[in-house]
């Protein structure tokens, strides 16, 4: 019965009065260290053991996997100390050596799944009903040997001479893999290797607790027991991945598992208890240059190695014997000095909020290298990581685990291929065998990453290409900078196997300036030209970035995963170079457009001679996407240079606020931009500026089927308010040599490895400006130009068979003043008066039409090339609908590739003709001669002097003329 209680009370995990050890009552307190405890045992002490080979196992014939330890040498040496203070009796120290020790998980050959294995394959046999059931019940199977041959007992007799060890603990052992380890070709089995391995154990004989009264009781607390355990390796190399990990868990979990019931209070001893060590302390020292590697699987590359598995099926043995057949992993190495550590405590005694383990890790001289180009991915000269594990009462209740992660001195040379592997990494860590609702524990992980003196440089290589990445006279590189970056990450694991998780994160520069620089190479025309002055591209004095991402773990067309980000800056400069928007643009197309994985400069090549390779690509369906990012700038000044190489004579435009709105989904893009006011100033004209009270452009491109959403359409809208300003003729050429400037280095033809391709998009322009009040100064002279009610601009390149491309100008009233100052007033400018010497006010409205005599093939690859991308959304059908001999079948479309979200149906800014295309056998010229019309209001004050014209209207209030010009 008694039995039956404790069972009781284990299961129910019932207190059974103090968990602290009781002592007899001492009478008066003596220290510890004056007192001979244990003299039998001391005296044996010490012990000293040396073997020259061995191995040592952990595993169960329950576990498919078991943990293998061999080293080439062993010293053991146990002894006595001194304890580490006079509260304590003695200390026991445990001291082992290992030489050249190789811990490696290797297959459990007597794993129970094997005999079962056994058994099927014996029953699967042609024996008889009663053979079969005394195999079984006989246990045969467990002791199963092979058969051997007669004549191979010579051969045996030579090998149980030469017998060097059970094959679980030699190298070349493989086990009974079986196919889902196969599969695993992230597996690394090796776990460490090391030159040397030195373990001491420290741990303290308590003595009891002083009393309360006493004088030893004050600083006996300060005192406490010691239990450290204490690791050198030398010359190490370390594996750990997401399929070690898994197995880790298991063996863990085999050995101690979790109860998954609440824990009990343990508080520290009183007076007369024995005293007790506060935590464990594990402290692991690396001697010498240490290797940390994480292997994992990429799950990204899968449909790359299916449909190179389904390429080979062609190929003949021959060509297949020269190939890898194994699929090779992808890895992560951390490469540190010597002086790095980990320490890990792990407190004793449990209070009212459980307890809190520690977690501080120090690493010198970190290298992060990659298997994508096996180059140096990060350098820093020291890597912190602080955490915090808690561990509440009850076992299930929710908890946050702060991760505090510092970087100094770091440089990270960042390609979007090392952005895929860390997320494969995650994806391959995070897939295990789901657990059930009963022991699920949420799980909050805070992670705040702190860059201190950092360096991030984006690689913006045209097409991606590249031989060496971290080579600055191959590669271009934007360099963003600064003294500090605070990166704050937030995972909430707080619902049982969800469907839907948002992370939420924060970026800040925590008031601390942010440099955006470039770096060239000298074979690169600007970069062999462009001064040290020229190559900062631009300050931000504060920077913050709050956002999140949600995402779903199951794909549903219906299911739409997405990315907030709200980017808030302040006291913003940057220099307005050609060449640096035109890298902003490679930006985009390496890290998120069409060139996301880099290739060298062979592997293009072989791009370039390939016809289908990207026909082939087989690719599997994944969720919606869409991107939400909100910009807010106040203080901004950009800077116009005006000359090619130097940031000598430059233009400042500046505001007091820009918004910046962009939205982005799988089939659209919407970008939206708002700044007021805005005033451009000339460095050499201080007097001379320009004033724009409103501006705002806004932006629709439509994209095509996934995977690659080519651009199809897009339309464009800038909305200008009054424009306001005096100057000088200066000023306007200043203005003119920025533009030549700008145009050529965006061009950058000695550079450019792509010519500009002839798009087959659809494309839509509309400018409009409120008013225009502008004087141009002389020397005792001004010209007014007023545009009372703006102009209004409009493009597009709408082919037919009346024409290939049409511009709209409209210009309500113009109305130009020259006026001069009195003889005896001309040398001071702003005296008056001012005498009007001439005048116009007028309109015009003008309309351009061009066509080229190869309209018709322009016209097939537009029509064809939308349609083909249209065939989802229907939302371009007025360029396509009224074809003649249209065979296309626009219901056909593969089930995956609906569409279920909203998506806007695109309104051009003016009405697009809808003629379809109709045979012509006329031979037109290379562009044909096409007529402008001008309407032109002509004011009383020069309606004189048009007498000469024949057709003079016969209202001279407001004359009207009509001028036939020819456009080549």
């Amino acid at each position: 019965m008694a039995v039956y209680n404790d069972l009781n009370r284990i299961l129910k995990r019932e207190s059974n009065g103090s968990v602290t050890v009781n002592v007899p009552n001492l009478g008066e307190y003596i220290l510890p260290n004056k007192v001979n405890k244990d003299k039998l045992f001391k005296s044996i002490l010490p012990i000293y053991v040396e073997v020259n080979r061995g191995a040592v196992h952990i595993g169960s014939r329950d576990l498919p996997i078991i943990l293998v330890a061999d080293f080439s040498g062993m010293k053991v040496l146990y002894t006595t100390e001194n304890a580490s203070s006079i509260y304590d009796y003695y200390m026991t120290v445990l001291n082992v050596n290992l030489i050249k020790p190789v811990v490696n998980i290797r297959s459990n050959a007597d794993h129970i799944n094997y005999r079962k294995n056994d058994i099927n394959n014996y029953l699967n046999n042609k024996k008889s009903f009663s053979e079969k059931v005394k195999y079984i019940f006989t246990l045969k199977f467990l002791f199963k040997s092979n058969k051997k041959n007669k004549n191979s007992s010579t051969e045996n007799n030579i090998k149980k001479t030469t017998w060097t060890g059970l094959p679980r603990y030699q190298n070349n052992y493989k086990g009974n893999d079986n196919k889902d380890e196969k599969s695993e070709y992230a597996r690394v089995s090796t776990l460490i290797t090391a030159d040397e391995l030195i373990l001491s154990m420290y741990t303290d004989v308590p003595g009891p607790v002083p009393p309360l009264n006493s004088e030893y009781f004050e600083e006996s607390q300060k005192n406490l027991p010691e239990w450290r355990i204490d690791i050198k390796l030398f010359s190490s190399q370390i594996n750990y991945g997401p399929w070690t990990d898994r197995n880790r868990t298991l063996l863990q979990y085999f050995f101690y598992p979790l109860s998954f019931r609440d824990m009990e209070i343990v508080r520290p001893p009183i007076s007369g208890q024995l005293r007790v060590a506060p935590a464990m302390k594990l402290f692991i020292v690396f001697e010498e240059k240490t290797t940390f590697r994480v292997p994992t699987k990429e799950p990204s590359k899968d449909n790359l190695w299916r449909n190179k598995n389904e390429n080979d099926i062609k190929k003949t043995k021959k060509d297949k014997s020269n190939e890898q057949s194994v699929r090779p992993y992808a890895w992560l190495n951390v490469n540190f000095n010597e002086g790095s550590h980990i320490y890990y405590e792990l407190p004793s005694f449990i209070l009212e909020d459980g307890y809190e383990g520690k977690l501080d890790v120090n690493l010198i001289n970190v290298q992060v290298t990659t298997s994508i180009d096996y180059a140096t991915f990060l350098h820093g000269s020291q890597l912190k990581i602080n955490a915090t594990i808690p561990a509440p009462l009850e076992w299930n209740k929710k908890r946050t685990m702060p991760f505090d992660i510092q970087l100094l001195e770091t440089k990270i040379y960042l390609i979007n291929d090392h952005i895929q592997l860390i997320t494969d990494l995650i994806a391959d860590w995070s897939d295990m065998e789901p657990i059930e609702n009963e022991y699920f524990v949420p799980t909050i992980y805070d992670i705040n990453i702190t860059f201190k003196e950092f360096s991030i440089l984006l690689c913006i290589n045209e097409c991606n290409i590249i031989d060496q990445l971290n080579d600055l006279e191959q590669n271009s590189y934007l360099i963003l900078s600064g003294d500090i970056l605070d990166v704050n990450v937030n995972l909430p694991f707080t619902v049982f196997n969800p469907i839907y998780t948002c992370i939420p994160f924060k970026v800040s520069s925590k008031n601390s300036p942010l440099t955006l620089g470039i770096s060239l190479p000298k074979s690169h025309t600007i970069g062999a030209n462009i001064n040290k002055e020229s190559t900062i591209a631009g300050t931000i004095k504060n920077f913050e970035l709050e956002g999140d991402y949600s995402f779903h773990s199951v794909y549903n067309p219906e299911y739409i995963d997405s990315m907030n980000l709200n980017i808030m800056a302040s006291d913003i400069s940057f220099k307005i170079f050609g060449y640096l928007i035109k890298y902003f643009m490679f930006i985009a197309d390496n890290y998120f457009g069409s060139y996301g994985s880099f290739t060298t400069v062979s592997e293009y090549r072989e791009k370039l001679n390939s016809k289908h390779h990207e026909n082939n690509i087989n690719t599997n369906p994944i969720n919606a996407f869409d991107m939400n990012i909100l910009i807010q700038g106040e203080n901004i000044e950009a800077y116009l240079p005006e000359s090619l190489y130097t940031y000598k004579d430059y233009i400042t435009v500046k505001t007091k606020l820009l918004e910046v709105e962009i939205r982005g989904t799988d089939q659209f893009q919407d970008i939206q931009i708002n700044t007021n006011p805005v005033m451009i100033f000339n460095k050499n004209c201080s007097n001379d500026f320009l004033y724009i009270d409103d501006l705002a452009i806004y932006g629709h491109r439509m994209f095509g089927p996934m995977p690659y959403k080519l651009v199809y359409g897009s339309d464009w809208r800038f909305n200008i308010g009054s424009v306001i300003g005096e100057v000088h003729p200066s000023y306007i050429i200043s203005i003119y040599n920025f533009l030549e400037t700008f145009l050529y280095h965006f061009d950058d033809f000695d550079n450019s490895i792509l010519e500009i391709p002839v798009l087959n998009d659809f494309m839509s322009l509309q400018l409009m400006i409120k008013k225009i009040d502008l004087s141009i100064w002389g020397k005792g002279s001004t010209t007014i130009v007023y545009l009372k009610n703006g102009f209004n601009l409009q493009l597009d390149n709408t082919i037919n068979v009346h024409y290939c491309n049409r511009i709209f100008l409209d210009f309500p009233y113009i109305g130009i003043y020259l006026l001069t100052l009195a003889d005896n007033n001309k040398e001071v400018e702003s005296s008056f008066p001012w005498t009007e010497v001439a005048s116009i006010d007028t309109n015009i409205s003008l309309c351009i039409y061009l066509k080229s005599s190869n309209w018709k093939e322009f016209y097939d690859k537009q029509t064809s090339y939308i349609r083909q991308q249209d065939r989802l959304t229907k939302r371009m059908t007025f360029i396509y609908e009224n074809i003649e001999n249209d065979n296309y079948d626009g219901s056909n479309v593969d089930e995956n590739e609906k569409i279920f979200g909203y998506v806007p149906v695109l309104v051009p800014p003016f009405r697009v003709t809808k003629q379809g295309y109709k045979e012509t056998n006329s031979n037109k010229q290379n562009f044909e001669l096409l007529p402008i019309f001008i309407q032109i209001p002509i004011s009383d004050s020069i309606s004189a002097s048009l007498n000469s014209y024949e057709n003079k209207n016969e209202n001279e209030s407001n004359e009207y003329y009509e001028f036939r010009l020819k456009y080549l």
